[in-house]
């Protein structure tokens, strides 16, 4: 297997498939399926490693060890504030390509921010961070009565459920407007004398069949 293989690719074994007495040996086709790994995801050739940050490390800068698929270590360093969902390129670090050359990393950053913070710090950080004050609710408004925290896993049994609902309800729909073309074609037959399955009915015209 050639460095750099991904899932779907392809693998030619000459003369290693089943053999037949007076016939040539056929070609063994190899389809690969590549493990998902615990610590990087791979988009092609890149290589996505995702890092969680402290709001401290965000605003201050950050040095940390990534230990690559072949075990080396390497260091990532950055001065500055880092936004949270920030994507940096660290260039070669990604899988090999065949055929030569490298991709490269690309490392996404999550903050974590505390949950929460006591009156004085939060004074503090009011003296020192950027940013207009905060807006305030006008005397006598009343505010939503509770923000709950996001489930995503209940977000998406929940999208199936509405999902699942809303093939339900298409499907009778469906149902009901073919069962009333049908009862309309029957009417519309019987008020012209013919039955929608052919012949004559009640006195109209039939088929008559000649004998010669």
């Amino acid at each position: 297997v050639d460095r750099g293989a991904d899932s779907g690719d392809k693998i030619v074994m000459k003369g290693e498939a089943d053999e037949k007495p007076g016939f040539r040996a056929g070609d063994l086709h190899v389809f690969l399926d590549v493990d998902k790994h615990i610590r990087f995801q791979r988009e092609g050739d890149f290589l996505l490693y995702k890092k969680r940050l402290s709001v401290k490390e965000a605003f201050m800068g950050f040095e940390f060890p990534i230990t690559h698929l072949d075990n080396r270590t390497i260091w990532v360093k950055h001065e500055g504030v880092t936004q949270p969902g920030a994507r940096m390129i660290i260039p070669n670090e990604g899988m090999p390509i065949i055929g030569g050359g490298k991709g490269d990393m690309i490392v996404e950053f999550e903050v974590e921010f505390p949950r929460r913070l006591d009156q004085s710090t939060r004074e503090k950080l009011a003296q020192y961070l950027p940013g207009p004050e905060p807006r305030r609710m006008p005397n006598g408004t009343t505010p939503v009565p509770e923000l709950l925290p996001f489930d995503l896993a209940w977000f998406e049994r929940e999208m199936e459920e509405r999902e699942r609902k809303k093939k339900e309800r298409q499907q009778k729909k469906k149902k009901k407007e073919i069962y009333e073309s049908m009862s309309t074609t029957e009417e519309e037959e019987a008020r012209g004398g013919r039955s929608p399955f052919g012949g004559g009915r009640g006195g109209g015209p039939g088929v008559q069949c000649q004998t010669q």
